[in-house]
């Protein structure tokens, strides 16, 4: 989809539309004015409105619509969701996200610490103890830097000034998130700062970054490269609430004999070989940073691509019970809670489980985090492409699988339902879907478009089972659905109203941030105009 020529056609017509951005950006509504940057020279509003005059019927519903109730029947959505469960996304060169063989091992429980062997009271009442932390800090240092092994590109940090900032902006970070942690994790925690370090490193290193031995090392000079990159004036503390994050996701040093060492939701041993099926490097840094942005309201400095996919994650995670926000998905790598984000996206029973870690799996690769297996699988740079390409085609399928599931799940409970509720959820996750393979090959890109219209032409028999209405009509119904209602396209054209406020919230600024299936006809309109030429973006 041509996404910023659909973005000019659309305002061209003057209806209000949504904002471009990654999926799930928190944007305010914009109004008909034109786009920043130059127009298309063809996109002028006399030619538009001479080509597009249905155009308007298409975004824009009357200015106060009706709702329209149905009734489910739960047999019906319970068939669906063993239709789901059955479908067959079968990943290229199985072999690599071959689980079974480490499955028991991972998954299995480590015995709970009882006690900690750092039981200093840095994390008191909600709050850490900035001073104590700073003392226990000084004295970690001194002892790194007289062990013969530690890393040579480290130098101390002169300033105690310096360090104290250090303190107070990861502080302040990690206490944002402090009470989603069980005390469990809490004394996890205080146990990881009694082991911290922090330090400054040389040379073109990352900005900062939390080591595996829970040591902290800052690089102030390429801190300041990401400021200028971004032009985000915070980018010191943003960075710092990023690496915050890292701690409350790494594992204390009462785990470094263990069987694995969980960071985040992610379970890997030491020495695990770099194409173990169970990494998710993507989504540890992906969900630091989101959840950096949660706090700051800013928009992600780095990793925006990664922080794209976690919300796809979280709206498909959304309508799970067991999701008490928009940001379940980050919460859970927070609170090292790894079977409550399988739970979260479905993965009841060890099939489920094992389709849910080959998604993350499948996103270490299609991000860049797996390249090793170029080289294993013998490919030039293009052939490797391609195959990232076709996995990230398989990984929003799998996304798709969980939406519908969790959506077919809460319907069966759900009091007060409109047919206009179910084609605007079909529409901001189509929008989403939309947004990721849209950058796929032209070749590789039907295919998983083609299975998301078996999805949604499978829930729409599940509904028309209940309702008594024909699938036909259903789906002419769902094709001709306008999602926003109103002379300037102001209102969201559903209720939610079954849903917890803040869900709908939530899926109110999805559908204004991300939502395209309003564009489907100006982009073929698009197509018509300019020979279906298009620039892809990510």
């Amino acid at each position: 989809m041509k996404r910023a020529l659909c973005m000019i056609l659309a305002l061209a017509t003057a209806v209000s539309l949504a904002a471009c951005g990654s999926p799930g950006a928190s944007v305010p509504k914009p109004s008909a004015s034109s786009p920043s940057g130059p127009a298309s020279p063809a996109a002028q509003p006399a030619t538009i409105g001479a080509l597009a005059e249905d155009l308007p019927e298409r975004v824009m519903a009357a200015e106060s619509g009706s709702r329209t109730p149905v009734t489910l029947d739960g047999a019906a959505l319970e068939e669906f969701v063993a239709f789901l469960d059955a479908l067959d996304i079968s990943y290229p060169h199985p072999e690599y996200f071959d689980l079974e063989s480490r499955y028991a091992g991972r998954m299995e429980e480590r015995e709970a610490v009882s006690v900690h062997q750092n039981r200093q009271p840095i994390v008191q009442d909600g709050t850490i103890h900035q001073s104590l932390l700073l003392s226990v800090v000084k004295e970690n240092n001194a002892a790194y830097f007289e062990d013969e092994d530690r890393n040579l590109m480290h130098t101390p940090i002169e300033d105690e000034g310096e360090i104290r900032d250090v303190i107070r902006l990861i502080s302040e970070s990690i206490e944002y998130d402090l009470p989603k942690l069980s005390q469990a994790e809490q004394d996890r925690l205080n146990c990881l700062l009694g082991d911290l370090k922090i330090v400054r490193a040389s040379g073109l290193s990352l900005a900062a970054v939390v080591m595996e031995t829970n040591v902290l090392y800052v690089n102030p000079p390429m801190i300041d490269v990401g400021q200028y990159a971004s032009d985000n004036e915070n980018a010191y503390r943003n960075t710092l609430y990023h690496e915050a994050r890292h701690l409350l996701q790494s594992d204390c040093p009462c785990y470094r004999e263990a069987a694995y060492r969980q960071t985040g939701t992610m379970r890997l041993p030491d020495g695990a070989d770099a194409l173990d099926p169970f990494r998710s490097f993507w989504l540890i840094e992906g969900s630091a940073e989101k959840a950096a942005c949660n706090q700051t309201g800013d928009a992600p400095m780095s990793y925006s691509n990664l922080v794209g996919y976690v919300d796809s994650l979280d709206l498909a995670a959304l309508l799970s019970p067991l999701a008490e926000n928009s940001q379940a998905i980050e919460d859970c790598t927070l609170r090292r809670d790894t079977p409550g984000l399988l739970s979260l996206l479905g993965g009841e029973g060890e099939n489920r489980t094992a389709q849910v870690l080959r998604l993350l799996w499948g996103m270490e690769i299609v991000q860049g985090y797996a390249d090793d297996l170029q080289g294993e699988l013998g490919m030039t740079e293009d052939e490797f492409y391609d195959l990232r390409m076709e996995i990230k085609a398989d990984c929003c399928l799998e996304i798709a699988r969980c939406y519908y599931r969790n959506l077919a799940l809460a319907l069966q409970d759900a009091q007060g339902v409109t047919l206009e509720d179910l084609y605007c959820l079909m529409a901001i996750f189509e929008g989403d879907f939309y947004y990721h393979v849209e950058t796929t090959p032209e070749e590789m890109g039907q295919a998983p478009l083609e299975m998301l219209r078996q999805m949604e032409e499978q829930f729409l028999a599940a509904v028309s089972a209940g309702e008594g209405m024909a699938l036909e009509e259903l789906t002419e119904g769902w094709r001709s659905y306008p999602l926003w209602q109103g002379t300037q396209g102001e209102t969201l054209n559903a209720s939610l109203s079954w849903l917890d406020p803040a869900k709908k919230d939530y899926l109110v600024q999805r559908a204004y941030s991300d939502s395209v299936l309003y564009l489907l006809p100006a982009c073929d309109l698009a197509s018509a105009l300019y020979g279906g030429a298009a620039g892809q973006g990510e």
